[in-house]
């Protein structure tokens, strides 16, 4: 008795480690979420743009290409109407009705990375047809194509502002020099082999608050319940990774240095579960009307599953009546 109560304890703590795991697997870490309900879209970005990010290759450390002004800034309400305005230009040129509502922005640097969070409300994309709620999505990948400044920061073009110069400096030097101390120089682009001559042209109208990549259709962005099952997230990754590497040859070995841009974002959508999403659009059945189908199938499902039972019972009792039978006399 002690011991199968020992291994159904067994079983139970197995069996929560595992709940436990799906748990935290279905819910990723987003930095860019989209909140859609029968009525409301929310989104909340939180962006990260980061040097000297450890590199494998240069014995995971790396330095930085140079130095962000210091700041810290808070927007909301009245003073948040620049922004505003900036972010209903953005949202309209891909939803003609979209718009922008309740903004907030905080941004801060602390000489090396910036950090941002930007939250607002989408209202103007939900329609009505029958029992659907259809919902536009395509204003997700806005883009606020000019920079806005607060004390006179850049707060968009971050990287043309602050860190171009630095990074042009570098891409100035040869890929290659020495002897006798050979250096040899490598520039890589989201993990791809960039041309030093490229460098400059590729970051110099980069801009934080840029999510054009985010328009492929949703169909195509990988697709997981959430916890706990409630309603579906659509998932995908954007952002980029500007890199260089410098070897060191030395007769002892050779040594590597790395710097870094890395700037990458998680965007999720988060459905509910009673969604059909189609490229931009989402449609959303009522929950009256799904109630009904649901019960309706309920229905047909229990009869359908009785008149088998019956079946089975009728077709199945009279062989059995006749094994009997046969023992009997046997």
């Amino acid at each position: 008795m002690t011991l199968q109560h020992g291994r159904h304890r067994q079983t139970l703590t197995i069996v929560s480690f595992i709940l436990l795991v799906l748990v935290f697997t279905t819910m990723v870490h987003a930095d860019y979420n989209i909140k859609v309900t029968d009525n409301t879209a929310q989104v909340n970005i939180n962006g990260d743009l980061l040097q000297a990010v450890p590199n494998v290759s240069a014995n995971n450390t790396a330095e930085s290409f140079d130095s962000i002004p210091v700041f810290a800034f808070h927007f909301a309400g009245d003073n948040s109407s620049l922004l505003s305005n900036h972010l209903d230009v953005a949202l309209r040129q891909l939803s003609p009705s979209a718009s922008g509502k309740d903004v907030t922005f905080d941004s801060s640097s602390n000489g090396t990375n910036y950090h941002y969070k930007l939250s607002f409300t989408v209202g103007g994309v939900f329609a009505k047809q029958g029992d659907l709620n259809t919902v536009d999505l395509s204003w997700r990948s806005f883009v606020i194509g000019d920079d806005f400044k607060q004390n006179n920061m850049s707060l968009n073009a971050v990287v043309p502002s602050y860190l171009q110069k630095g990074v042009a400096l570098y891409a100035a030097l040869p890929a290659s020099s020495g002897p006798p101390n050979v250096v040899t120089r490598q520039w890589y682009w989201n993990k791809r082999i960039l041309q030093r001559g490229n460098v400059v042209p590729t970051i110099q109208n980069l801009l934080m608050l840029n999510y054009s990549s985010l328009a492929k259709p949703l169909q195509s962005w990988d697709a997981n319940p959430t916890n706990p099952g409630h309603g579906v997230r659509y998932q995908t990754t954007t952002g980029f990774n500007l890199t260089q590497i410098e070897t060191f040859k030395e007769p002892e070995g050779n040594t590597n240095i790395a710097k870094d841009i890395i700037y990458t974002i998680t965007a999720t959508v988060d459905l509910p579960w009673n969604s059909i999403v189609s490229s931009d659009n989402v449609m959303i059945e009522s929950v009256t009307a799904l109630s009904t189908f649901l019960m309706i199938i309920l229905v047909i499902s229990t009869v359908a599953t009785f008149a088998v039972t019956v079946f089975l019972q009728r077709h199945f009792k009279p062989s059995q009546r006749e094994q009997r039978t046969r023992r009997l006399k046997g």
